[in-house]
């Protein structure tokens, strides 16, 4: 190839575009158009204008695509091919690809306002905060009117937990068009975020009077609702209840008879549906059981993965299925369809009313049998979804299995945890050498709610030297804290801070802390496993709801009910208790990652067992034309009691 001749340069680009490297290509297409002079470079004809455009807006998505990476070819230096490449595939999920072609139309054409708009979207999802930013701060300069930058400004900032930033940023969003739902689902979920929930559910609430069919919008109340100390367990029960009939009803039309074999006996195809299968708290959970459930002969596993983020968790957890469909850009029909058209036997929800679930699509019963499982300690309120999975100690028999609509499957444990390699080994106990206890929390800021602050400053009150760790709270959120422990009379020279650090300096962090401190009425559940495994026991005040239990959980399966307190004053007692008991905490330190051990929450093969066996049985009920029925494979098979 002549390095100074445009056509070699050309034929390159073009046969990279035709192997899907658009980043390889890019700089050959570059090459040539700048051979060529500012005149000569051509441009494409009012008819491929017009052909490309068109088919892009009838959803003709992959053809458009196609005839855009043409335009590339021939018109390297001109926006209109990138553009609709860029759109075209991000439509495709492939959005990779469509960075490359949208960044070089932004190059192309810094005003095309819809271009680095998506742009800026696909690198908020992809997890490219910083670059996310500038480019929606460069929409807000370029069309300050339009509120779609103000939003994707806001959101990039929320992910780099700037939430003061982000809000002023969506408000502003607000005040051009104060009647606009998007604007307002997207201010609730950041106020949420920021633990004012009271606000938030304003926020969501006029939301969905503006527009009634925003199913998010109601996911986000249910789970405020959840974090609610004042809530009804009755009335919460009702208001799950209600989304599943709103949206159950929409979706019946839908819903088809099932074409599954009914063979009870023959190899099952379950299909997990999340959007956390990545640097997670539920893949945490997840993937230690996946990763024997992956080896029953009776069971074949696929993944529908509702997020564009992909990291090493998401390549570790990927290699276990048998297939692995990226579903954040398919429709709730394309998605039922891709559901049906698997084969799918068992269908398994991994998100409930947390962010980036797919409930709508279980409305439509895709799968003969449905379930939900770890993303959600409460129903889902649809009686599309079967079956909930969960143990004795997070849903008791009687009264707590009412709040559910779907029947109960009681494993061994709710879930399994694998502790990090990165995990350093645990310390002597800090209190001995400080001369004072440190309690600590790292939970996260919606948890930390002013009533868990007044109880927590009671028992800062009932032991004067005692000192407070809050880890992982970005700084808006502890000046917040700050104020709440002041206003309980609590100086803040008591208090100290710990930035969200990587895994090994985050649990590193537990080495300054004696006792860790459960938060209500939605208790810790990877940091507690995270803080038993350091050392560090967890006090905690459980209530009616599961969300309230996760600390129950844990505690009473590592042997240690002195650490659940019966009523805040309990709470206040033994933390009291605790504290005056140096020698005793120290002994505990020193033994918690035996305890550990022993516990079935670090056994993930025996949850998976169990987990294959549930999943038979409810096989086994639906071939025999049974209704779904509380199942209970809580205890060991014959094989394990011998």
């Amino acid at each position: 190839m002549l390095p100074g001749h445009a056509f070699g340069w050309q034929a390159l680009g073009s046969a990279l575009l035709q192997q899907g490297r658009a980043d390889a290509a890019r700089g050959p297409l570059e090459r040539a158009a700048e051979l060529l002079p500012a005149a000569a470079r051509p441009a494409p004809t009012a008819a491929e204008h017009k052909r490309v455009v068109t088919l892009f807006k009838n959803g003709r998505t992959a053809e458009a695509a196609n005839v855009a990476q043409g335009l590339t070819e021939r018109y390297a230096h001109h926006p209109l091919g990138w553009r609709v490449l860029g759109l075209a595939r991000a439509g495709q999920a492939q959005f990779d690809e469509a960075l490359a072609a949208l960044r070089r139309a932004r190059e192309l054409d810094p005003h095309d306002y819809d271009a680095i708009l998506a742009l800026a979207d696909i690198l908020r999802h992809k997890g490219h905060t910083a670059e996310a930013e500038r480019e929606a701060r460069h929409l807000t300069e370029l069309a300050p009117e339009r509120i779609e930058g103000h939003c994707v400004l806001g959101l990039a900032l929320n992910l780099q937990y700037r939430y003061d930033e982000s809000e002023v940023a969506v408000r502003r969003a607000l005040e051009i068009d104060p009647a606009d739902s998007r604007v307002l689902a997207t201010l609730g979920f950041i106020l949420l975020q920021l633990g004012r929930l009271a606000e938030a559910r304003d926020v969501c609430s006029r939301a969905l009077e503006l527009d009634p069919d925003l199913n998010t919008v109601r996911s986000n109340l249910l789970f405020v609702t959840s974090h609610d100390e004042t809530a009804d367990v009755q009335a919460m029960l009702a208001q799950h209840r209600l989304f599943g009939e709103l949206v159950e009803d929409k979706c019946r039309a839908y819903r088809k008879p099932h074409k599954n074999v009914r063979d009870p006996q023959r190899r099952l195809r379950v299909g997990f549906v999340s959007g956390d299968l990545y640097a997670h708290a539920v893949a945490s959970f997840f993937a230690p059981v996946l990763h024997h459930l992956s080896r029953e002969p009776g069971l074949t596993l696929h993944a529908y993965y509702n997020n564009t983020v992909e990291d090493n968790i998401s390549q570790q957890l990927r290699e276990k299925f048998a297939s692995w469909t990226p579903v954040a850009d398919l429709s709730d029909d394309a998605l039922d369809k891709k559901i049906r058209a698997d084969g799918i036997d068992i269908l398994i929800d991994l998100s409930g009313h947390t962010g980036l679930n797919r409930l709508p699509v279980f409305a439509r019963k895709p799968a003969p049998i449905q379930a939900s499982w770890l993303g959600y300690p409460a129903t889902t309120g649809m009686r599309t979804v079967d079956y909930y999975f969960a143990d004795h100690l997070l849903v008791p028999p009687g009264e707590a299995e009412q709040q559910f609509v779907e029947k109960i499957v009681y494993l061994r444990a709710t879930a399994s945890f694998v502790p990090s390699d990165a995990a350093p080994p645990i310390n002597r106990l800090p209190a001995l050498a400080n001369g004072h206890v440190t309690f600590g929390s790292f939970n996260r800021l919606t948890k930390l709610r002013p009533p868990v602050v007044k109880l927590w400053a009671q028992l800062l009150h009932a032991i004067p030297a005692a000192r407070m760790l809050l880890g992982g709270v970005p700084d808006e959120g502890y000046r917040k804290l700050v104020e709440w422990f002041e206003q309980e009379g609590i100086d803040r020279a008591r208090l100290e801070s710990r930035p969200r650090l990587p895994s090994r300096v985050y649990l590193q962090q537990h080495h300054a802390v004696d006792i860790c401190l459960d938060t209500f009425p939605y208790s810790g559940g990877t940091t507690t496993l995270h803080a038993a495994w350091m050392g560090v026991p967890t006090l905690t005040l459980p209530g009616r709801t599961a969300a309230s239990r996760g600390g129950e959980m844990v505690m009473s399966n590592l042997g240690l009910g002195e650490f659940i307190a019966s009523d805040p004053a309990d709470f206040v007692k033994k933390g009291v208790d605790l504290a005056n008991n140096l020698a005793g905490l120290a002994e505990l330190r020193a033994s918690m990652r035996e305890r550990c051990a022993r516990s079935t929450y670090f056994q993930p093969e025996v949850v998976a067992e169990g987990m294959s066996r549930a999943l038979r049985l409810m096989w086994q009920h639906w071939t025999a034309g049974l209704p779904p029925t509380r199942l209970d494979v809580s205890q060991p098979t014959h094989q394990e009691a011998r």
